[in-house]
């Protein structure tokens, strides 16, 4: 599963600056970027939730067990991909490997998860030149996020007291001013 023609070798990251010594001596560069193989996970592991034609419950699922997995890994612990696809997909585990084996995503087995990067898988996270916007898939389930398809709209409900009454007090002064 690992794309060997990039990668012979990984370095534990620590404090110390022994493994950066022990690079440069016998010539490696640190090519697996975490954040990056991270990011190219998730979209891998979205990808195969599509492909399988999973419903919104059992998809929200699949990439929580996925999620949960690569939180739970001890710190500085490489990810093997076998692992993950049995976890996540024990009854064809195959499957999912074939599709996180794929040269168009290049991942390589053994990089070192980023655990921020890991929260695309659970968290929806958009922004515009206006505002920033993060939830998670939970949100959507309870019923605290809805998206009008129609009118292209996030709807929040269960709204934070604090922030109702910053928007309250902002909206009636614009009403107070169009008056």
């Amino acid at each position: 599963m690992a794309n060997w023609g990039e990668r012979y070798i990984s370095f534990l990251k620590g404090r110390s600056d022994i493994a950066d010594y022990f690079k440069v001596f016998i010539g490696c560069n640190d090519i697996l970027k975490p954040l990056v193989e991270t990011q190219k996970l998730v979209t891998a592991l979205d990808t195969f939730a599509t492909e399988q034609q999973m419903g919104v419950e059992s998809r929200g699922e699949f990439l929580e067990r996925a999620h949960q997995f690569i939180i739970q890994l001890p710190k500085n612990t490489p990810l093997s991909l076998t692992a993950l696809a049995n976890h996540c997909w024990p009854d064809a585990p195959s499957a999912l490997t074939a599709t996180l084996s794929r040269e168009e995503f290049s991942l390589s087995d053994g990089f070192v998860p980023d655990r921020r990067a890991a929260k695309g898988l659970v968290n929806f996270e958009g922004k515009s030149k206006f505002w920033k916007l993060n939830f998670s898939r939970t949100a959507i389930k309870n019923g605290d996020v809805e998206y009008d398809h129609k009118n292209q709209r996030i709807i929040l409900t269960n709204i934070p007291d604090d922030l109702r009454e910053e928007l309250l007090a902002e909206t009636a002064e614009n009403e107070d001013d169009e008056s």
